[in-house]
């Protein structure tokens, strides 16, 4: 969700899929920005129905695994590193 003047907004069944949601977003945002600025806007160029419905599939189905199997266990060993308090 894109909120006027304050950002973005994910949510999920984990932090770990929230997480992993908004960084997906705020990464599709990122490079829309700057596909724009690259020149003339009125060429669109659309996206195919199969990779928004592979997408979709993801984001509904295997988001909850790749977040909670991959990104997030390597985050927290991350977090680890720079600041093991944080537990505490």
């Amino acid at each position: 969700m894109l909120l006027h003047n304050h950002g973005t907004l994910a949510v999920g069944k984990t932090c770990a899929e929230a997480f992993l949601r908004i960084y997906f977003l705020e990464r599709a945002c990122t490079m829309q920005v700057r596909t724009r600025m690259l020149g003339d806007i009125s060429m669109d160029h659309p996206t195919a129905p199969d990779v928004i419905e592979k997408n979709a599939a993801l984001a509904n189905h295997g988001m909850s695994e790749l977040a909670e199997k991959l990104v997030w266990p390597a985050l927290i060993r991350k977090l680890d590193r720079i600041d093991p308090g944080f537990r505490a």
